[in-house]
């Protein structure tokens, strides 16, 4: 039985990332869902050092779009930020794309307020350093969000009242985009 924690045993995840709630995390998976191409993975790491060092709707920890505040990462939480993709399809209608000869990076930006979660940030449980996982745009150490994931379970144990996640309503809300978009074109 896999356990939260546990490092994903199986390709192509093996060893890299983490398991919870049964499934296992990657910013790869993260960013072929977002983008609906399964050959579309996250990219390297010089692109996340620039959710660091250019702080801009595309890179950051965090953006406020009715203050328009950007918020950078520091270098431990790089990869918890904004999630950044290499992408396999070149034809996407609206992207925001940063390309030197060495890198290509591209992100999907939602206009929410400060704090919110969506699919265009790193999720929680993703692998970001040496036993460590995102959390709340944070890296911490893994036994620490094992901590609160058992905290959480004891708290909802009981809980009949079922809401949509903010990452669930924004994914829904970028396939009706895409689709009207793809409609209005044909």
């Amino acid at each position: 039985m896999i356990k939260d924690a546990d490092q994903c045993r199986w390709h192509p995840f093996k060893g890299r990332n983490y398991c919870f709630g049964g499934k296992c995390h990657s910013l790869d998976k993260q960013c072929s869902q977002l983008w609906g191409d399964r050959r579309t993975v996250a990219a390297d790491a010089t692109c996340y050092d620039r959710n660091v060092y250019n702080t801009s709707k595309c890179f950051n920890c965090d953006y406020d779009a009715i203050s328009s505040a950007v918020i950078p990462c520091s270098l431990t939480n790089r990869f918890c930020g904004k999630l950044l993709c290499a992408l396999s399809n070149p034809n996407v209608l609206y992207k925001y794309v940063y390309e030197r000869t060495t890198m290509s990076c591209v992100c999907a930006f939602f206009k929410l307020i400060k704090g919110s979660s969506h699919l265009s940030y790193a999720k929680d449980g993703m692998k970001c350093g040496s036993n460590k996982v995102c959390y709340e745009r944070d890296c911490i150490e893994k036994d620490s969000y094992v901590r609160i994931l058992q905290h959480c379970a004891v708290i909802s144990q009981g809980s009949t009242v079922h809401v949509p996640s903010a990452s669930f309503v924004a994914h829904l809300l970028l396939k009706l985009f895409a689709l009207f978009f793809q409609r209005m074109l044909t």
